[in-house]
């Protein structure tokens, strides 16, 4: 798998907006999220990204950790 995140978790504001996400996406797959406004999209895609740091679990990328900047 290129991308792994596993149990990511977020908190803004003291509001939970990502609760032990989960995600395996292959080398050759693309993927998009989809869901109502609020529901942590935007959040998700800053973590991946590396423009926020994670409260709680793990991003993988190529096998390998990636720790985003502290926010």
């Amino acid at each position: 798998m290129a991308l792994q995140i596993k149990d990511l978790h977020k908190i803004f504001g003291g509001q939970t907006k990502l609760e032990r996400i989960g995600l395996s996406v292959g080398s050759s797959e693309f993927v998009c999220p989809l869901g109502p406004s609020g529901c942590g999209k935007t959040p998700l895609l800053r973590l991946i990204a590396g423009l926020l740091a994670t409260d709680s679990g793990s991003i993988t990328l190529n096998g390998r950790d990636f720790l985003p900047a502290s926010a």
